[in-house]
């Protein structure tokens, strides 16, 4: 196979490049010399350099964020000091990075890279690589959250200081304590306080009736101009007027309660709004939503009175609704008279990410290597995390904070979703930081679990035929796929496989599962097991995934349909990397390929 042809096509598949877009973070690497070919735009670099190198360097490296393992909050102000080679930051999705060490390895190149630095790069980023995990990508990078810039999060710097510009990378760790001890824990969301906007300021219009209706009592709230939703006005024994709707382009909600639950309907303004764009939070006697739109974030909080003990949300065109059930039948105090109340509208980019302490409930043994553990949300919480999207968790060890990244995997034998509980099937290493923590929990310990994110969108609901491939934990995100096609929707027609590819037969993850949703499908779904160290008693296939090997499994990539079709590939960076290479060899086109890395 012609090399320099095989990479000019590997580079189309993982950029993703569409006309007008600039920015490059990601691509196959290239080893030539360090200037620019007088045939090609993009810069070559020298031998070394490159994905490739970039996997081995950051292999060999413990630490490339330069905090020596602290966790910073930065403001924007902060941030746009970090604007040079020698000191390079950027922001994606209000996680920073210091992208200083990478900046030689990027297949773009340096300028292309530098476009993001002291800045926010999730758009330009987005427009090219969208489906891309950036933090498991650059995980050695992270440095801390964005905040706001009146967040007391930083000593500001001195001309004295060892955070001082030019000596960022030269921190000690006595300096770094000093400096950050009181700021270096991400913040769980009770210490993530939602401000309102001085400009903005809340105001609502309150009907508050008592009517004879048995022994229930009722009340709503809405705000102003917000009319009454006709689904609920109708479950109301009371008609109420007075109140006119201007259609606001900004989000807002109004109130209902009686005796036994508190009913939250928020108008998002947009066409098609999901479950998934919504966390409810029940922490610290505390209420707090946060509802992801297209390039906003609409949050309420206010102080609750009395527990909840389940919450439900549902979707309605363009209406989000939150259903509180009560722990006690009283009716509460109304929220929008609380000075607790705050409504806050934010754009994306300006979000701080928030955790959530969650509670280990049970673990099981996956295999030898591997567990799954199941962390229950506090009570009345909720967090439906989207397809193939994933949390971090975070936790301390010997006094040093430890944050990775993992997708939750959704449970094969039960078509019904959870979504105050979260599942992680996690490969447990010897010398793993976090595996450590993990290993060592009880049922009944707690650990910090972050807000959803992930770039995967497509639809799954038009697909008709879908083949993943996996190595080992690479699984995780084909779970939720399998779990979507083949439990949720078991009369379906889609057709699906999963090539699996692991060691030997012991390391095979959910192996009884995935053969038993095979027989209840009839073979809609069918699970493909490869092993590259398999012994005598195997029966199955032995190699590797390689280009013969889905050239015969998968098919011709003249005749697919690619609203119906899409090919998935998880896995460590080495394996996704060189499948992505081989579809792309073989003539699959870019539109029905997503890579999770």
């Amino acid at each position: 196979m012609d090399r320099s042809k095989s990479e000019r096509k590997a580079f189309n598949i993982i950029q993703f490049k569409k006309p007008n877009q600039k920015m490059s973070l990601l691509v196959p690497p290239k080893a030539a010399s360090t200037t620019h070919s007088s045939t090609h735009s993009r810069p070559v670099l020298g031998p070394g350099y490159g994905l490739t190198g970039w996997i081995r360097f950051n292999r060999r490296s413990l630490d490339l964020s330069g905090t020596h393992g602290a966790i910073l909050k930065v403001t924007p102000s902060q941030l746009a000091t970090h604007n040079t080679e020698e000191d390079a930051w950027t922001v994606f999705q209000g996680k920073v990075y210091n992208i200083t060490p990478y900046l030689k390895y990027h297949p773009g190149g340096v300028s292309e890279l530098m476009k993001g630095a002291g800045k926010d790069c999730t758009e330009m980023f987005q427009q090219v690589h969208s489906y891309v995990q950036l933090e498991r990508f650059l995980s050695k990078c992270f440095v801390g959250h964005l905040v706001q810039e009146s967040f007391d999060s930083l000593a500001q710097p001195t001309k004295n200081s060892s955070v001082n510009k030019g000596h960022r990378k030269h921190l000690s760790v006595p300096a770094l304590q000093q400096a950050f001890s009181a700021h270096t824990l991400a913040p769980p969301l009770q210490k993530s306080p939602i401000s309102e906007d001085p400009d903005e300021p809340f105001q609502v219009t309150t009907i508050s009736v008592d009517v004879s209706s048995g022994d229930k009592e009722f009340s709503s709230t809405a705000t102003p101009d917000s009319g009454i939703d006709d689904e609920y006005q109708d479950s109301l024994p009371l008609s109420v007027e007075g109140v006119t709707s201007k259609s606001p382009k900004q989000a807002r909600y109004q109130f209902y309660q009686d005796s036994r639950r508190a009913v939250i309907t928020v108008f998002t303004y947009l066409e098609e709004v999901k479950p998934s764009n919504t966390i409810v939070d029940i922490a610290d006697g505390c209420f707090h939503c946060t509802i992801t739109l297209k390039e906003t974030v609409y949050e309420l909080k206010w102080k609750l009175n009395e527990g909840v003990t389940r919450t439900s949300v549902a979707s309605e065109g363009m209406k989000i609704i939150i259903t509180l059930q009560k722990k006690s039948d009283v009716m509460w105090p109304d929220p929008a008279l609380s000075s607790d109340m705050t409504e806050k509208h934010s754009t994306i980019v300006s979000r701080v990410t928030s955790f959530r302490r969650a509670t280990l409930t049970a673990q099981e043994e996956v295999s030898h290597d591997t567990k799954i553990f199941s962390f229950s949300l506090p009570p009345g919480s909720y967090m439906n995390i989207p397809t193939g999207h994933h949390v971090q968790l975070e936790a301390l060890r010997n006094g040093k904070q430890v944050i990775r990244s993992y997708t939750p995997v959704r449970i094969l034998n039960n078509a019904a979703e959870q979504f105050d509980m979260i599942h992680f099937m996690i490969k447990l290493y010897p010398d793993g930081e976090m595996s450590q923590i993990l290993s060592r929990l009880v049922i009944g310990d707690s650990i910090l679990i972050s807000d959803p994110c992930g770039d995967f969108k497509t639809s799954l609901s038009n697909k008709k035929k879908v083949f993943m491939m996996s190595a080992g934990t690479g699984f995780t995100p084909m779970s939720g796929i399998i779990h979507d096609m083949f439990v949720k929707k078991s009369q379906d027609s889609t057709e699906g496989k999963l090539f699996f590819a692991n060691k030997t037969e012991r390391d095979i993850l959910w192996k009884h599962q995935l053969e038993s949703l095979q027989e209840k499908t009839d073979g809609r779904f069918q699970v493909v097991n490869v092993l590259s160290q398999a012994d005598e008693s195997w029966n199955g296939l032995s190699g590797r995934i390689d280009k013969e090997f889905l050239s015969s499994h998968l098919p011709d990539p003249n005749h697919l349909s690619l609203e119906e079709t899409l090919i998935c590939v998880c896995g460590m960076i080495q394996f996704t990397s060189s499948i992505l290479e081989i579809l792309v060899d073989l003539g699959y086109p870019d539109e029905c390929i997503y890579a999770f890395t």
